[in-house]
């Protein structure tokens, strides 16, 4: 969209003063109302103790929230998007979770059949979430590399493909050039299908598994290469692998 059209003063235009005024008063009567208008007050060119300005004499019916949200995201007001992003962003795309009761990763769980010595094997069972700690992969790689050899290599292999809520992020950057960050705490990568979001924009706040590095120096590997070895090395305890090794050996 050209400055011109987007600028647009008239009640036709995108961003005319009266729809600009009907977004604004809304968002005022909102519970971020205070938020609000502390940002407005650091602009010289806006009373907020003037409320002529925002609200025009005959209110139309406020518009749902989609999309006011959108007018506001489009609208001069917003300046800079930050997102914080949990597991939510990645459920509708079928990727196992860790923690739902009787199904995810840590309920399902089975120590015996980890690579371990017994004392590993133990802990584990009284605290499955030592199977993924970093201490225990520093000593023994073999288990977090067992529990997650299906996700990597499912990641390696696209198995399961960024959400509309990736596409949304990837849209704040591309068409509206807001995106200041993504902060994530997802390890699924999806966000690297993103092609035109900038890795550097991203933030993998527990790292990812669309990357592989050294534990110690941080050195990147090859992750096709990394890969490789995780096909051919790391057995599958999910039995679901007909050409896995029948036992692990470290990469």
């Amino acid at each position: 969209e050209s400055e011109s059209e987007s600028d647009s003063s008239g009640p036709e235009g995108t961003y005319g003063s009266d729809h600009q005024a009907v977004i604004l008063s809304s968002l005022l009567q909102s519970e971020h109302a205070n938020a609000i208008r502390a940002f407005m007050a650091r602009h010289e060119s806006f009373d907020p103790g003037d409320m002529s300005q925002c609200v025009p004499l005959m209110m139309p019916k406020p518009p749902t929230f989609p999309d006011e949200m959108a007018d506001f995201l489009r609208s001069p007001l917003c300046k800079s998007i930050i997102v914080l992003a949990g597991a939510g962003m990645s459920v509708s795309s079928g990727i196992p979770d860790f923690r739902s009761a009787g199904v995810g990763l840590y309920d399902t769980l089975r120590p015996e059949l980890l690579t371990a010595t017994d004392l590993e094997r133990e802990l584990i069972r009284d605290e499955p979430t030592l199977a993924l700690d970093k201490g225990m992969f520093l000593r023994n790689p073999l288990p977090m590399l067992e529990l997650k050899r299906d996700f990597i290599l499912g990641t390696h292999q696209s198995r399961w493909k960024a959400t509309l809520a990736h596409r949304f992020v990837e849209l704040l950057h591309s068409k509206l050039g807001k995106l200041t960050r993504l902060y994530t705490q997802n390890i699924d990568g999806l966000e690297l299908q993103c092609r035109d979001l900038p890795e550097e924009k991203i933030v993998n706040v527990h790292g990812s598994m669309g990357r592989a590095a050294c534990e110690v120096c941080e050195a990147e590997a090859n992750f096709d290469d990394f890969c490789s070895k995780v096909r051919s090395s790391i057995k599958d305890i999910t039995g679901m692998d007909a050409d896995a090794p029948r036992e692990s050996t470290p990469i």
